[in-house]
């Protein structure tokens, strides 16, 4: 017999939550982030309208609204397929401002340290060593302007393969673009110290062609809009609100897609895998569940490019869901090549922690003879503002 426990803890409370929140676990690229603003890609950018209360305040029923920005015609089309299953209101992007939109985060001075505590000691431990009190305000908004390109380069090392500098290690947003168009599979991801992945390249499949270069979206960023077509407000039943993290946008437009039958690209959560999320495409609505919600570990992408690519080629509608840079490197993947029945969400991004940070946080959560078989990030059980992450426990009796 199988039994189950499970905790909540708001997620002001939580160790996980207080890491991320400060800034400290976050991928490097993430302090420098090109993709913010008129830079983010995909058709519609979606993510939790925090300030409903001024805008709409009938809308706030603590149960989750969702900030929806219109960036393309395609966006436009997806807003038609939610009419009628979704309260939807007009507003404007004064109203629906965060930061996360428009800046990058800043990075904490201790920000290494924390990483340095990890190896050697538990994840409350690290945290109790670190301050985690620092300014934001004005410093964050001009820091988070200043976007730094440094120079991208290989190492060759001694075995015969090639290792990622710390000069890319501060651009590189480990979207995998060019892993997947590299032509003589002489690319992979590995991850490094702090948990994160990074390409390294098999110079003995090398063909010095090039590719991986010019297919590369920070070192080849795409023109920056001059605005957004519109913003909008929208909230859909409490059914489905109940099992997703904010207004239920994506559970309403990926069920569509399915049902004209598309197929759907987004995050799982898989406890079993040493990456724990992975993008995973779906076309049967009974398993659309396994991508609502947010993960707050960056997914490994994997084969999704090229599946993306082989469904588009049949003619069959397909939405990605991702984080701005996943869906900048699929369009700098699919290049010129036609996609004008893909749709993209990008999700509104404060920063990605790594896999590393997330298996430190399970291993001071677990209990004796149990094992944690479910995680929850933003569970509603108090409410959408006070969200908290949820974890399942399972113990086996013999």
């Amino acid at each position: 017999m199988e039994e189950k426990a499970e905790i909540a803890i708001q997620h002001s409370d939580d160790a996980f939550f207080k890491v991320f929140l400060s800034d400290y676990s976050l991928r490097p690229s993430c302090y420098s982030c090109l993709f913010k603003g008129y830079r983010m890609p995909g058709d519609l950018i979606i993510g939790d309208f925090w300030n409903i209360r001024m805008a709409y305040p009938s809308m706030d029923d603590d149960k989750g609204v969702s900030e929806v920005i219109v960036v393309t015609e395609k966006g436009e089309k997806l807003i038609s397929m939610l009419s009628g299953r979704m309260e939807i209101r007009r507003t404007s992007i004064l109203k629906a401002f965060q930061p996360a939109i428009w800046y990058p985060p800043v990075k904490p001075r201790k920000r290494e340290r924390f990483f340095l505590e990890l190896r050697s000691n538990s994840f409350a431990t690290s945290l109790q060593h670190i301050n985690s009190n620092k300014l934001r305000g004005i410093a964050s908004l001009f820091r988070g302007i200043v976007r730094t390109l440094w120079p991208i380069r290989f190492k060759r090392t001694a075995a015969g393969m090639s290792r990622v500098e710390n000069d890319l290690k501060k651009t590189c947003i480990g979207c995998s673009a060019c892993v997947s168009a590299c032509p003589t599979k002489a690319i992979g991801m590995k991850a490094d110290n702090e948990g994160f992945q990074y390409p390294i390249i098999d110079e003995s499949k090398c063909i010095n062609c090039g590719l991986c270069k010019r297919i590369c979206p920070v070192a080849n960023p795409k023109k920056m809009l001059t605005g957004f077509r519109a913003v909008y407000a929208m909230k859909a039943s409490d059914e489905i609100r109940a099992c997703c993290s904010s207004g239920g946008v994506f559970p309403v437009l990926a069920e569509e897609i399915v049902r004209k039958g598309g197929i759907v690209f987004g995050a799982v959560l898989d406890l079993l895998s040493s990456n724990f999320v992975k993008h995973t495409a779906v076309d049967d609505v009974a398993r659309l569940s396994l991508l609502y919600g947010s993960k707050y570990i960056q997914s490994t992408i994997g084969s999704s490019y090229e599946d993306v690519k082989r469904e588009l080629a049949t003619g069959r509608l397909v939405l990605f869901s991702g984080t701005p840079c996943q869906i900048a490197g699929l369009y700098s993947y699919l290049g010129r090549f036609d996609y004008s029945n893909l749709y993209t969400i990008s999700i509104i991004c404060h920063g990605v922690p790594s896999s590393l940070v997330f298996s430190a946080y399970l291993k001071d959560m677990q209990k004796d003879g149990m094992d944690i078989v479910d995680v929850s990030f933003r569970d509603k059980i108090i409410g959408w503002r006070r969200y908290s992450i949820k974890l399942t426990y399972s113990k086996h009796n013999v």
